[in-house]
This record gives structure tokens, sequence and C-alpha cells, in this order.
């Protein structure tokens, strides 16, 4: 049976003369097509067109197969129906909880430079840190290495304000991958002193953690929507 001349009978389209011939109302089109499958006792697997999706003009030789291969299934994915809040924040959420992650980590590790005591007679202040803290790190490093003495007290003497430097930095997220990259830096510095100490346990199990986790940060700092480089650079695209 001629499917194609059956079809234009049955819509009133001209196929095979060449001429541009009008559809009237498209949805009402695509309705009749539906109708001649059910009566063909063919399964219409697909969504029939409607005032929402595209409506051409004009139809040219329009045959019976052309309005089924053109028609796009209804499937559980259709972007009508999937939701749409949320659905792309997922990498922002993950790069978020690893760059707090980090910054906390190095924050919290430079003020540990400044403490001294346990309990209630703990302390926080700068001679706690060049007087008390440093000078051992030093002495330390100096003596389990062959760096100089010099490079090793300079290390130790400055350490602490560059763990809370980075630490903020990376925490804010301003100049983001830059950020990582430094905070990525500072772990490789702390890895290299505990390896240059007899016994350096924490070099895989702690400092090798932190470098794989701002590896991972570093991978997802293209969704940085939750930064101060993601909000600035949003108001400056508004």
């Amino acid at each position: 049976m001629d499917w194609e001349r059956e079809y234009d009978a049955f819509v009133g389209v001209s196929v095979g003369n060449g001429k541009q011939r009008d559809c009237g109302d498209w949805p009402q089109l695509g309705e009749s097509v539906i109708l001649l499958l059910a009566e063909r006792g063919i399964s219409a697997g697909f969504q029939p067109l409607t005032r929402q999706n595209p409506r051409p003009h004009i139809v040219q030789n329009l045959p019976f197969w052309h309005l089924i291969t053109h028609t796009r299934p209804s499937t559980m994915s259709d972007s009508s129906t999937a939701p749409k809040c949320c659905s792309n924040l997922a990498p922002a959420y993950a790069h978020l909880l690893l760059r707090l992650w980090i910054g906390m980590r190095l924050f919290m590790a430079g003020v540990d430079k400044f403490r001294w005591g346990n309990g209630e007679t703990t302390t926080f202040s700068f001679s706690n840190y060049t007087e008390l803290k440093a000078p051992p790190i030093a002495k330390l490093m100096a003596s389990n290495s062959f760096l100089p003495e010099a490079m090793c007290n300079a290390f130790a003497n400055s350490i602490g304000y560059v763990l809370l430097v980075v630490g903020v930095w990376t925490a804010l997220g301003i100049f983001t991958e830059l950020g990582l990259l430094a905070a990525g830096a500072v772990f490789l510095m702390l890895g290299f002193g505990l390896a240059c100490l007899p016994d350096d346990t924490e070099l895989v199990g702690n400092i090798g953690v932190s470098v794989a986790i701002v590896a991972l940060a570093l991978m997802t700092a293209h969704a940085k929507k939750f930064s101060l480089d993601g909000i600035l650079g949003k108001k400056k695209a508004e």
C-alpha cells in the first residue's frame, strides 16, 4: 500500500507536484497523523506536534515518514519535565567543600604555630611563635638535612605567616586557581620539612593526601560559583 499517497489524501497535502502549500493548523495535522496510525493498527510511540513545538508554515513535498522521523519522542528525560533547580550545582558544591577544607587546614596549622601550652594555660602570641616554636623547628631541620642553617631559620620563622595568608586566600576563592596552586606548594614545603626528619611517617598519610585534595580542587576549579571569583564575575557580567 502506498502510505505516502494515503497520508497525502488523509491530511490534504499535495505531494509530487513541486508546489509549496500551507499546512494550516499544524497541531491538527499532527493529530491527523496519529489518527491514521491508530486506524492502521500502528503504535504511535512519539509525541504529537503541539503549539509549544516548532511550527513550520510551509511544507514542500512532505512525505509520510518525514513527520514521524522529525517528531521528537517523548521520554522521561524530557527537558520540559526534568528538574531544573540545582541540577548543575554538584560540581560547585564539591569545589566549595574541597576549597574550604584546604583553607581551614592551612589556617589552623598557622594558628597552631602561635599557640603554647594546653588547657587553661594555652596562650596565643607572636612571641610563642618566634621564641618558642620557630627555633626548635629550624634546629631540627638543620641538624637532620643538607640545608644550610640560615635557610632553615628563614623557613621556620616564616611558615606560620604563610599558612595563615594562604589559608584565608584559598578559603575566600580570590584568584582561585593561583591560590590553590600556592596551597599545593605550601603542602609540598611542609612535606619537604617532614622528609628532612628521621621519622617521616606523616609524609604520605598527611601531606600526600592533602596534595591530592588540592589537585582535585584544581580539577573542579571551573565550578567556582561559590567563591569571590564567581561572585565578582557574576556581578561584572550583569
